[in-house]
């Protein structure tokens, strides 16, 4: 009888460390599959940013030549931050301002010096 007990005893323990074992293989595979769905985002993620990095950078690229280009001024400015993105060489050299100056320019002075046709706003 006594071996009854143990034998049922252990019956019940090793019943528990099955079910346990179970609990924690499916817990391993489904890590596994959630870590091959990560990894398969961040490789597609990886991708897509190389791709967008290369069409950024020739657009700067072809921004640069473009600005190089022209034998008048470029200035790009920025009305809503209130300030200047770009300035071609030029600018300077042919509004008689210093580089200084240049990158100092305000709404009001950019008001004044634009032709009133080139207004946007």
């Amino acid at each position: 009888m006594k071996s009854q007990g143990i034998n049922s005893a252990l019956n019940t323990k090793l019943s528990s460390l099955i079910k346990q074992l179970k609990k924690e293989t499916a817990a391993e595979q489904e890590t596994f599959k959630l870590k091959t769905t990560l990894k398969h985002k961040v490789v597609k993620r990886t991708v897509n940013l190389g791709w967008v990095n290369q069409d950024l950078q020739k657009s700067n690229l072809l921004m640069k030549k473009i600005a190089k280009l022209p034998p008048n001024i470029l200035y790009i400015y920025d009305l809503e931050k209130k300030s200047k993105i770009y300035a071609n060489r030029l600018a300077a050299e042919v509004l008689g301002y210093s580089v200084t100056e240049i990158e100092q320019i305000n709404v009001q002075l950019l008001d004044k010096l634009l032709h009133p046709d080139d207004h946007i706003i």
